[in-house]
């Protein structure tokens, strides 16, 4: 059905992937992306990935969920870049995001993708999330701003509210979401 958000586990011609960083070299190697997001903080002890050809953003913010003496918490500036970032993204090219574990940060600017593509299916967006990566854990933060600056006055903020609790811990899977065109 066009238009529908679809998973695809068998075959790497999805537009959007998640990944964590141990693995993301090889993930790299296998997506080919055009563009790159990479969400690192300075407690993850990780440096920026170097990839020649591809548009990278790298934002600097720790997986934190309010602000804490020590970490780089989410800004609105952050999701306005991430934002823009999003904007600028023409399919078919596809999408890498990351951040350390594949899990919180990298799957929150994955649910942010999916809104600026898919606006007011939020909730459909985050069930299909949940289905495809039993483990993520979309950091609440970064929703929370993201509906802000976004104006999605809470639609995006109940739909990680009514994702059921994740089930395992992050792993070098790579999650892949296709058909995001409109």
């Amino acid at each position: 059905m066009p238009g529908t958000i679809k998973h695809d586990s068998r075959s790497s011609t999805g537009t959007l992937f998640v990944c964590g960083y141990p693995n993301l070299w090889d993930h790299i190697s296998t997506v080919r992306p055009r563009r790159i997001i990479s969400i690192l903080g300075p407690n993850d002890h990780a440096e920026w990935p170097s990839v020649t050809g591809v548009d990278h953003l790298r934002l600097e913010i720790d997986d934190v969920q309010r602000p804490c003496n020590g970490f780089v918490h989410a800004t609105e500036a952050h999701i306005r870049q991430l934002l823009t970032f999003l904007r600028e993204w023409t399919l078919p090219d596809r999408l890498l995001i990351h951040c350390w574990a594949g899990s919180s940060r990298s799957t929150a600017a994955a649910l942010v993708a999916i809104a600026v593509r898919h606006p007011g299916r939020e909730l459909e967006a985050a069930t299909m999330l949940r289905a495809t990566a039993p483990q993520a854990r979309p950091n609440e933060l970064m929703c929370r701003l993201a509906d802000n600056v976004m104006g999605l006055e809470g639609r995006l903020v109940r739909a990680v509210e009514a994702m059921p609790e994740p089930r395992g811990v992050a792993g070098t899977d790579l999650i892949r979401i296709r058909n995001l065109g409109g």
